[in-house]
């Protein structure tokens, strides 16, 4: 559409041209034509005014040889003796002197008159001629400036002819650039119908590929559906079982604490004894040991001893169960793969130590000298030292008191129970601890009460304290 526009204005502007040319043409034809009849007439003129000229002159020098003769025949008329002397001049004229002088008079006074007449004449074709003259000169001049307009208009137009020839030169180039664009549209179509046709063959194959697919997929489903329905029901019978084997493990801990609570009561026995009797020692160094009393020490090393013994086959029974709870709480946490919601990091400042859940767990919150798994001599290698300060992790406090195991983790250490209900690993260590103000801490007055199946941790009741009856532990 573009192109059929352009090309009907610059055929419009090509007829308009052409007219206009015609016209200024006709113009200038017409102006030289006039200016050529003008030219001749103004030839004319000037050589009829030389003629005039030419016959003004003839008439005065014709006016002067009459006023010549004129003043001859009046001197001769006035000078007597003259005609006297001429007698035979007048005898031979046939008329008298007074005829002749009147018919001289006459003939002069009718060349007077013809020539004022003349003169008159001549003066009226004079100006006339340079009244024209000038009107032609004002003509030629208005005719040159109208010539020069023309030939301005031409220099104009030559250049809109110019352009429109340049015009007319990039229409012709766009032209081809268009022919060559829809010679390229025809192949890109011809090129897009092959390539729509290739793709429809394709999705064709696709849909029936997919059709397959879905078929199969339908069948796996079923499939999945039934042996998922037998793997609920084989979960469902081994968490019962889990569950009667979580509580039996709770039987064989508590009857493991208690006895381990009467052995450390035996223990503490033992020690307050023997701790009387290194206080009534120094009191009597130089009187010998009785006999009894030498006895009474022997017996109660001994029994201390057993003690010590039955208290160390104790903890190994006590880890051994705990690695069989914690080994089977991990694959039970595995079948089960339930997220566990995030705990709480406490950072320990520098000075305090958090106490041990695995004690908590067995020694029902009284501090023993021994850790109660195979890791604590790891553990206490591994915790960075008191003056550094480090992170402990604490579990969530809602967990399953049928499914869960409590956890315990800090950044410098194995934790002392490791395995929950979800088996999960408790985040990665935050950097280094924020301000104080920020920072939830573990201090000397927090309490961690519970099994390891449950565990809780708060602040203990108002007017209530936490004591040990270890000697070493009293004064920490």
């Amino acid at each position: 559409l573009e192109r059929d526009a352009l090309q009907a204005a610059v055929d419009k502007e090509k007829q308009t041209r052409e007219i206009r040319e015609c016209q200024l043409q006709s113009t200038i034809d017409t102006l030289q034509e006039e200016n050529s009849s003008l030219q001749l007439i103004a030839h004319r003129l000037q050589t009829q005014l030389h003629q005039t000229r030419a016959q003004y002159k003839d008439t005065r020098a014709h006016l002067d040889q009459t006023r010549t003769q004129l003043d001859q025949f009046t001197a001769a008329l006035s000078d007597p003796q003259e005609v006297q002397s001429r007698p035979e001049e007048l005898d031979r004229d046939e008329s008298s002197p007074e005829v002749l002088l009147s018919r001289s008079v006459e003939q002069l006074y009718r060349t007077l008159q013809q020539t004022r007449t003349s003169r008159e004449q001549l003066q009226q074709d004079h100006n006339r001629s340079r009244e024209q003259i000038v009107r032609l000169q004002a003509q030629r001049a208005q005719d040159q400036d109208h010539i020069a307009q023309l030939e301005a208009q031409l220099e104009a137009q030559d250049q809109v002819d110019h352009r429109v020839a340049q015009d007319q030169e990039s229409d012709w180039r766009l032209r081809e650039d268009l022919q060559r664009l829809r010679d390229r549209l025809e192949r890109s179509d011809s090129r897009n119908r092959h390539i729509q046709q290739n793709l429809e063959s394709e999705l064709d194959q696709s849909r029936q590929q997919l059709q397959d697919v879905q078929q199969q997929r339908d069948t796996l489903r079923k499939q999945l559906c039934s042996q998922s329905d037998g793997h609920h029901r084989s979960l469902g019978r081994l968490h019962r079982k889990l569950r009667q084997l979580g509580r039996f493990v709770c039987d064989s801990d508590q009857l493991t604490a208690e006895q381990l609570r009467s052995a450390v009561e035996q223990l503490r026995a033992l020690n307050h004894t023997v701790e009387r009797l290194h206080a009534q020692v120094p009191h009597t160094p130089a009187s010998p040991a009785p006999a009894d009393d030498v006895d009474t020490v022997e017996e109660l090393r001994a029994e201390l001893a057993e003690a010590q013994r039955q208290t160390h086959t104790l903890r190994q029974q006590l880890d051994r169960t705990r690695t069989r709870t914690r080994t089977r709480t991990r694959s039970r946490s595995r079948s089960r793969s339930r997220i566990r919601d995030g705990g709480q990091w406490c950072y320990v400042p520098p000075g305090l130590s958090a106490p041990s859940l695995g004690s908590q767990g067995t020694d029902s919150g009284l501090g023993l000298q021994y850790l109660s798994s195979p890791d604590r001599g790891r553990q206490q290698q591994d915790r960075p030292p008191t003056g550094g300060g480090y992170w402990v992790y604490i579990p969530p406090p809602h967990t399953d008191s049928d499914t869960a195991a409590a956890e315990w983790r800090d950044s410098g250490g194995a934790s002392d129970a490791e395995g929950s209900s979800a088996g999960g690993t408790p985040p990665p260590p935050p950097p280094p601890p924020p301000p104080p103000p920020h920072t939830p801490l573990v201090g000397p007055t927090w309490l961690l009460c519970g099994s390891p199946a449950a565990v809780v941790y708060g602040r203990p009741a108002e007017g209530t304290a936490l004591h040990c009856n270890i000697p070493e532990h009293r004064d920490s």
